[in-house]
């Protein structure tokens, strides 16, 4: 289980679509999108990828952050593997939460604790004089429905920085405080869009 596993499990073909279609339906996610449920199978494989990591190293541990008393545990030979693990989960979670914030017009600290939680990844604390809850105008809505129209797999919020800019600011500060947006760009990115155009295609 892992980014490779991935995308071995989830090839870029035809038949994708009717795979994401299928785990919709077996678990009974009628109501969110194909590109989240493609999300969060990626979340899954590197939540579990990193696990096995993490139990040759401490057994029973299933909560991660990069952080360099974890990462200084790690084999050299398993570092970069565990790195994009990391930052397939963490892309993951933004294309969920980027999802959510343009169907329910708000972005939570809470949600994405919760998703967070959900892929074993340890929350970074809210900031200081930070609301919980994020309110947008009128006009970060448009930007944020436009660039998702320009591209429905979500990417363009990661690989440009007018994506960047439009994102939350409560996911702008998760991407910053986890240090991902690079390796995201380089690792994760190009297998996601070879994948998810299939899934939005009809």
């Amino acid at each position: 289980m892992s980014i490779e596993s991935f995308c071995d499990r989830y090839p870029a073909n035809l038949d994708l679509r009717h795979t994401v279609e299928e785990i919709r339906t077996g678990e009974g996610k009628l109501d969110r999108s194909l590109v989240v449920i493609l999300a969060e199978q990626l979340i899954m494989e590197g939540r579990d990828g990193i696990r096995e990591q993490l139990n040759r190293i401490n057994p029973g541990n299933t909560m991660f952050a990069m952080d360099p008393r974890t990462f200084e545990q790690i084999p050299e030979e398993d570092k970069q593997k565990m790195f994009v693990n990391y930052n397939g989960i963490v892309f993951g979670i933004l294309v969920c939460s980027i999802e959510n914030t343009l169907i329910e017009r708000k972005c939570s600290y809470s949600n994405l604790r919760e998703r967070c939680n959900l892929a074993g990844l340890q929350f970074f604390e809210m900031p200081d004089g930070v609301e919980e809850r994020e309110k947008f105008s009128s006009e970060q809505l448009r930007l944020m429905y436009s660039i998702a129209k320009q591209d429905k797999t979500l990417a363009k919020f990661i690989e440009s920085e007018e994506g960047i800019q439009a994102m939350p600011a409560i996911l702008r500060e998760f991407v910053e405080q986890t240090g991902s947006l690079s390796i995201i760009r380089q690792k994760i990115l190009p297998s996601w869009k070879e994948r998810a155009k299939f899934v939005i295609s009809s």
